[in-house]
């Protein structure tokens, strides 16, 4: 087979899978969630399961693997001084909760935004700020509705 053989049919290859990808005719696979963003979800998740009895960790043993050291002593205090769990800021868990974004941090960091619903229709948006490198969690503080 020529080069201009092989060529041809690599360019219409090309612009077929292009066309039909264009007219939803064949699907492409899906973007994947980013990284940290990913990272804060599962955390956020396993602390649920833990907090409602769901899991075999407790939530300090979650905390522990996801969490920085420092960040898991500033929640400690945080927890003794407003009297109410780190995480979700209240003393209820929440209903539900969706990550709804992220922004570049500082030096290596990305922060993951994420907002808790609770039963009494109130909701609180927090964001994490996670190390790139390794994905540990560093960073949690509220952020304004």
């Amino acid at each position: 087979m020529s080069y201009r053989t092989k060529l041809r049919g690599a360019v219409v290859s090309s612009c077929t899978a292009t066309l039909l990808a264009g007219s939803g005719l064949i699907a492409l696979p899906a973007q994947a969630e980013p990284r940290p963003t990913a990272q804060v979800a599962t955390f956020f998740s396993a602390y649920v399961d833990a907090v409602t009895g769901n899991s075999s960790q407790s939530p300090l043993e979650v905390r522990e693997e996801y969490l920085s050291t420092a960040l898991n002593t500033e929640l400690t205090l945080w927890a003794s001084t407003h009297e109410t769990d780190p995480i979700y800021r209240k003393n209820e868990p929440e209903k539900s909760f969706s990550t709804t974004g992220q922004a570049a941090g500082a030096l290596g960091t990305t922060d993951v935004y994420l907002t808790m619903r609770y039963e009494d229709g109130t909701s609180l948006n927090v964001a994490y700020t996670v190390r790139d490198s390794d994905l540990e969690i560093t960073g949690l503080r509220d952020t304004p509705s």
